[in-house]
């Protein structure tokens, strides 16, 4: 068992490492890049093996897609944009220093070490997708991986000590408990991708030391369909991210607002698709499992509740006799559900769809804002033309990242930041945005030779005070136009 000791130890070995070298070259910091990348391509069957027999069930197109290609997309872009990302960025100096030669620059500094806690539904991609931005700032790593996915974290361990010393990128195993030493650490910054219940605890540990969280959550994400929407498009787009991975996904869509008029025809649809997509769904080898029969209880719970409470209409679009059979979950949806049930208040991490059918669009954005379960989601969703939708949703709604006729598209833009805001996280990394999460924005100023502090030096002469008073009042003046 990993003690807090060992944790400090490690964290106090990165920093002393930092102290010695503040600010990595370029060459240090594409380096250990180049190195995840190399150790991901080279383990590509292994992590394929681990993720299959730790979810049961785990197609290797799926991991390979989502985990290894994805992840390696996202290296070598922070690879690619090194060395202008850690340029300083020249800010305006203000007259009369700076058109005398003063200038103003941010220069992006290391923080030191960096926590990052990942979760089991994507392992390889919420470990090492993340650190291309980490090291690209010139900073050092332990992380956290889940004790969920046991053989792959083990995985990752024993890759991250072939490849890397202890003081660059350090890994430390675990479950609960080692969780809440772990973000109690002393880290410069600390990343934790997981659910909102476990992220305020993350982000209360962590602030005993002031240590900084980006925090990425859960939360329900919406699709909102308009009525000039191609049924056929979105049904297909729907069904792909709710059964892939067996729906555990953050940004796949717990809820969908569909015109009345549509809504037999969307269902009806969902089964089509859904039947076309894994005709022999329980003996496919691409559908992949729910991680554990815990997991698959707290699915079939949030049905049950409803089905009891009679608190919405339960459709299966599978034999229901099939729910489930080695964890393979087929995809459900609830028509109308009550605000107080458990399906509307969880992420459902699951191939379970609540449909609302709505009449009046501006009713949809009063329920978006008002509605406690669903608001602030990781991302929303909408299919349609109708522009002045599409602009009410863009400025009158909150989420973390907004998708127009397509799902959970913006994670793969790497030029795009990711991430919450409200209940479903804090900060962003992708992209630049990133880069400057896990890095500190030093402003530095280099004065000019000509000294213009001087005259405003004390004693201040009557000259001087007038000529204060002179601006002050032509500032209220609107003189300074």
């Amino acid at each position: 068992m990993t003690t807090k000791i060992d944790i400090k130890t490690l964290v106090d070995a990165q920093r002393e490492a930092h102290k010695n070298d503040p600010f990595p070259s370029i060459e240090v910091r594409s380096d250990r890049i180049r190195r995840l990348i190399k150790m991901l391509a080279e383990n590509d069957k292994k992590i394929c093996d681990c993720l299959m027999a730790d979810f049961g069930n785990r197609p290797e197109i799926t991991t390979r897609m989502a985990e290894i290609l994805g992840t390696i997309s996202t290296l070598k872009y922070a690879l690619e944009n090194i060395e202008e990302w850690s340029k300083p960025d020249i800010r305006v100096t203000p007259p009369p220093a700076g058109p005398a030669g003063a200038v103003s620059e941010v220069q992006y500094m290391p923080l030191g070490s960096v926590g990052v806690i990942s979760p089991w539904n994507l392992p390889i991609n919420l470990s090492f997708g993340v650190m291309g931005a980490i090291f690209a700032a010139g900073n050092r790593i332990v992380l956290k991986p889940s004790e969920v996915t046991e053989r792959t974290s083990l995985l990752i361990q024993e890759m991250i000590e072939a490849n890397f010393d202890t003081t660059e990128l350090a890994v430390v195993l675990g479950g609960a408990d080692v969780a809440a030493e772990f973000s109690a650490a002393p880290f410069n910054h600390l990343m934790f991708t997981g659910s909102s219940a476990v992220g305020r605890k993350v982000a209360m540990a962590a602030a005993e030391n002031l240590v900084p969280c980006t925090l990425e959550l859960g939360g329900k994400n919406s699709i909102i369909v308009s009525k000039t929407a191609d049924i056929s498009d979105i049904v297909k787009k729907i069904m792909m991210i709710r059964m892939v991975n067996g729906g555990q996904i953050c940004l796949g869509p717990d809820v969908l607002f569909v015109p009345e008029v549509m809504e037999d025809e969307l269902i009806a649809k969902c089964t089509e698709i859904a039947n076309t997509f894994f005709p022999q769904m329980q003996s496919d080898p691409d559908y992949g499992q729910i991680i554990s029969d815990r997991q698959v209880d707290r699915l079939k719970g949030l049905l049950a509740e409803v089905e009891e409470k009679q608190a919405g209409e339960v459709v299966y679009l599978f034999d229901p006799e099939q729910v489930p059979l080695a964890r393979r979950f087929p995809p459900v949806i609830v028509k109308s559900p009550a605000s107080d049930t458990r399906l509307m208040k969880e992420e459902v991490f699951g191939p379970i769809i609540s449909v609302f059918p709505y009449s009046n669009y501006d009713d949809v954005i009063t329920r978006l804002n008002s509605d406690e379960n669903l608001r602030e989601p990781l991302a929303l969703y909408y299919f349609g033309d109708d522009q002045l939708e599409m602009d009410k949703l863009r400025y009158q709604t909150q989420s973390g990242g907004l998708c127009f006729n397509t799902l959970a598209a913006h994670y793969n833009v790497e030029d795009l930041p990711f991430g919450g805001i409200g209940r479903s996280g804090m900060g962003n990394y992708h992209g630049i945005e990133g880069f400057r999460t896990f890095s500190h924005a030093r402003a530095v100023y280099t004065q000019c030779k000509q000294d213009f502090l001087a005259p405003m030096l004390p004693p201040h002469s009557e000259q001087i005070k007038a000529h204060v008073a002179a601006m002050v009042q032509g500032v209220l003046g609107g003189s300074h136009d």
